[in-house]
């Protein structure tokens, strides 16, 4: 049966393993022996995993379930009736203008 993660993406009791071992940093041949699959499989199930998340990797697989907000939807989030503030210009003399004043 899929579930959901905090971000939307439905994944399969299987892949919730695989993504359970990718945050423990197992390798393929470790998840194959605890899943007791081949490590045929588990790059398969892995490569099936990626195209479902949108993900490179395993380290984007992993940022990707674990992030608050969906990357690719990350930025659109914007409240435009509020002007952005104008940046300051004051100057404290005593990090010699390398910083703006607080």
């Amino acid at each position: 049966m899929a579930r959901r993660t905090q971000n939307g993406f439905e994944l399969s009791e299987r892949e919730r393993q695989l993504m359970d071992g990718l945050a423990r940093g197992l390798s393929d041949k470790e998840l194959a022996s605890e899943l007791s699959i081949s490590s045929n499989t588990v790059r398969s199930y892995l490569k099936r995993l990626y195209a479902t998340l949108g993900a490179h990797n395993r380290t984007h697989a992993l940022a990707l379930c674990l992030s608050p907000v969906q990357p690719k939807y990350a930025g659109l989030i914007i409240d435009l009736s509020t002007p952005l503030p104008a940046a300051s210009q004051n100057v404290d003399s005593t990090t010699k203008g390398s910083h703006l004043a607080t």
